[in-house]
């Protein structure tokens, strides 16, 4: 199959003539990581498109001579891609392009690099700043973590019904991916993401499913680079002054405090606030109800409440209208913020 075949039936798109590609050999293959694949061949160029827990590698072997000179070249075939696989399958998907010269190999910065080079990042940001300010005028993320499916759905599906409008299922959750993709499904205007997000696979299967952002208890570098850009937000955990810097630098957008309850609660976030005031924080850990809006006033992001709206006992007996109570009750300590924000 020609090269110009090949990229016509990926994107939709024919190929761009200033490539001017002669024949070319195609194979997807799924990848374990990203950033660890090595472009082979005199000459190639390999696009990985990220979707779900198949990362795709597509490469075009046989450049013409131009091409065999060295040259960075890049895929252009992204945009089409994302434009189709968001509007007629309706999942998420991360394209990273990345450039290859001759005889050479390509890291992960060579991916998020070009990624940005090449403007992908537009609508993806666009997609993630909508995530984020829908983070912020909710103030509260119920985070929600059981022992198994059916329990997690039913507590979540509670939560909601109690009028927060921002949920993050723990991948610690048996079937967490099936969860989140049933609450996608039957609560579109809801913020749906996936917690203690650990590694790329979790990361994968969460997107997958369809998660809006992903949460994580500590600070993953190459995964913060990688969603800084969106579409799905990322936010690593921290817990000094140093790593709250460090992950901000890094690319992300909001930074995860925990554990809160270990640090000192308010008074550490107060501190914090003092010196980086620029940097969005998001406690997590031992917040109670009636600190909720002590936290909120100090100026953070959003605060991840657990037991607070679900409570063990509650969780256990499936007393679910109990839920539903303590999430009402949530919701509201966030009203007069919300409001300022609408």
């Amino acid at each position: 199959m020609g090269a110009e075949s090949v990229l016509q039936q990926i994107s939709g798109t024919p190929a761009a003539s200033s490539m001017q590609l002669a024949t070319a050999g195609a194979a997807a293959t799924s990848l374990s990581s990203v950033g660890k694949r090595v472009a082979t061949g005199t000459a190639a160029a390999s696009a990985v498109f990220v979707h779900g827990r198949c990362q795709a590698a597509v490469e075009f072997l046989s450049w013409k001579n131009e091409r065999q000179s060295g040259a960075p070249c890049t895929l252009r075939a992204h945009n089409s891609w994302l434009a189709h696989v968001n509007k007629n399958k309706k999942r998420r998907a991360l394209p990273l392009l990345c450039s290859a010269s001759a005889g050479s190999s390509f890291s992960f910065e060579d991916v998020v690099r070009d990624q940005k080079a090449a403007g992908a990042s537009g609508p993806n940001s666009a997609i993630m700043e909508s995530t984020v300010l829908g983070l912020r005028k909710a103030g509260i993320i119920a985070c929600l973590r059981t022992t198994c499916a059916d329990l997690a759905l039913g507590a979540a599906r509670a939560a909601l019904d109690g009028g927060l409008t921002v949920m993050e299922v723990t991948m610690t959750t048996p079937s967490a991916a099936k969860v989140i993709q049933s609450l996608v499904r039957e609560y579109p205007s809801a913020i749906i993401g996936a917690g203690t997000v650990l590694s790329w696979r979790e990361a994968e299967i969460a997107k997958q499913a369809g998660a809006n952002f992903l949460t994580s208890p500590v600070t993953v570098e190459e995964m913060v680079r990688a969603h800084s850009d969106g579409p799905v937000l990322f936010l690593p955990g921290a817990m000094t002054p140093t790593e709250v810097v460090s992950a901000y630098n890094m690319g992300a957008p909001a930074v995860k405090l925990f554990p809160t309850a270990l640090l000192g609660d308010i008074r550490f976030v107060l501190a914090l606030r003092k010196t980086l005031g620029h940097i969005p924080l998001i406690p997590s850990n031992g917040i109670s109800l009636d600190m909720v809006e002590s936290y909120l006033s100090a100026g953070v992001m959003a605060v991840i409440l657990s037991d607070a709206i679900f409570e063990k006992s509650a969780v256990e007996c499936r007393d679910f209208s109990r839920i539903t109570t303590l999430a009402t009750s949530a919701a509201s300590k966030n009203l007069c913020r919300d409001n300022s924000l609408t």
